[in-house]
């Protein structure tokens, strides 16, 4: 079974990584959904246009933005797409959507994340 929405994240952890600051991971965690769903449209145009080099740029977009916030599972899929634009290949769609699921459900996990910040 799937770990609980946002039980990967660790709050400390998290911000340790901004320095300590509390009010840029909030403002990181509430652009995150928009930065995925900009990187991802462009990745699903360049997909169809056919142009592997921005898939490629998209998809390392997306892998950094996950592993900032250590959502692991999204970033192996950007990572594969990465890796497989990398070699001239558009990737499949099976691993676009994948993408798009793991992609989501970070997304979920982190506005349930943003909504808890500054809570305690």
């Amino acid at each position: 079974g799937r770990l609980p929405l946002a039980s990967w994240i660790n709050q400390e952890k998290l911000l340790e990584r901004v320095g300590g600051d509390q009010e840029l991971l909030v403002s990181m965690a509430s652009l995150f959904p928009e930065e995925v769903q900009k990187c991802m449209v462009a990745l699903e145009v360049a997909h169809s246009a056919k142009n592997a080099r921005e898939v490629q740029i998209n998809a390392h977009t997306l892998k950094g933005i996950c592993n900032m916030f250590d959502a692991t599972e999204a970033a192996n899929a950007a990572l594969d797409l990465e890796m497989t634009a990398h070699d001239g290949s558009l990737g499949s769609e099976t691993q676009i959507n994948t993408l798009r699921v793991e992609l989501d459900r970070a997304v979920e996990a982190i506005k349930q994340f943003h909504a808890t910040l500054g809570q305690r």
